[in-house]
């Protein structure tokens, strides 16, 4: 019976299906057994499927449920959620996009905090403080999105070193903290794809640094560049076409808003 199926197939099943997040959510309430397998699947990216501000308020009302009690205590705050979590859901996520955990955490913030500064700081201090239990929490990270990830260096967090080395995909835009790309470079050598969007606002001193991520990756089969910038794209072009790991590993190139 389907029912009763072992974890592993169940877990198999509900991966090529996770971009149905509402067959896969019907799927949790068949059984226990149902529910134990395809939980971990609808938490992998769970802030690329919760984008309206209601969900986003319940999103992060769980996740501040799941943080250690000091950790509430300390920035004394506390989720609304009128039961216990029956999961730790952090150690499901597999995606990390910085800039949409930050946006999240606003949108809690916007809902709970009335004065203006408060609030405002809140809201990094709230959105580190989740994605250091992510890192910590994770059994691996996949996907890393910092582009417009401005807030706060999510590579100076504790449980980064350990973690971000495992990532297949890095999605980046800009250089918003000095180093930031040479930190990459050093830690992040495990690479499948690499997305690099708006280009043009990349510091035409960075393009070395930049090139240096690509050069690195052994495993890289997938590169994506969209920049505006033509100088700024034929320094990163001629630094592929001169790495040796690229030219044995890399299998798709997508390069949008260049004119030759």
């Amino acid at each position: 019976m389907p029912s009763a199926l072992p974890y592993v197939c169940l877990s198999n099943i509900f991966q090529h299906i996770d971009k149905d997040q509402k067959s896969l959510y019907s799927c949790a309430f068949v059984n226990k057994h149902w529910c134990v397998s395809a939980i971990p699947e609808l938490w992998r990216s769970p802030f690329e499927n919760h984008q309206e501000s209601k969900r986003q308020i319940a999103l992060i009302n769980t996740y501040i449920a799941c943080l250690p009690q000091a950790i509430q205590k300390r920035l004394r705050i506390s989720s609304t959620l009128t039961q216990s979590v029956t999961f730790n859901y952090p150690a499901y996520i597999r995606n990390i996009p910085v800039n949409r955990i930050f946006l999240s955490a606003a949108e809690w913030c916007n809902s709970k905090i009335e004065a203006e500064t408060p609030r405002e700081r809140m809201k990094k201090e709230l959105s580190k403080a989740l994605c250091r239990n992510f890192l910590g929490q994770a059994a691996y990270i996949d996907c890393l999105d910092i582009t417009i990830a401005n807030d706060f260096n999510i590579f100076r967090l504790y449980g980064a070193s350990n973690k971000l080395p495992q990532i297949h995909t890095l999605k980046v835009n800009n250089e918003y903290y000095s180093d930031q790309f040479k930190t990459i470079s050093k830690l992040c050598q495990n690479i499948q794809s690499l997305i690099i969007s708006q280009m043009e606002y990349v510091k035409p001193t960075n393009y070395g640094d930049l090139v240096k991520i690509i050069q690195v990756q052994p495993k890289l089969q997938d590169l994506s560049i969209d920049s505006h910038n033509f100088e700024g794209f034929k320094v990163v072009w001629n630094g592929l076409v001169n790495s040796e790991y690229a030219k044995n590993s890399l299998t798709n190139l997508i390069i949008k808003h260049i004119y030759f």
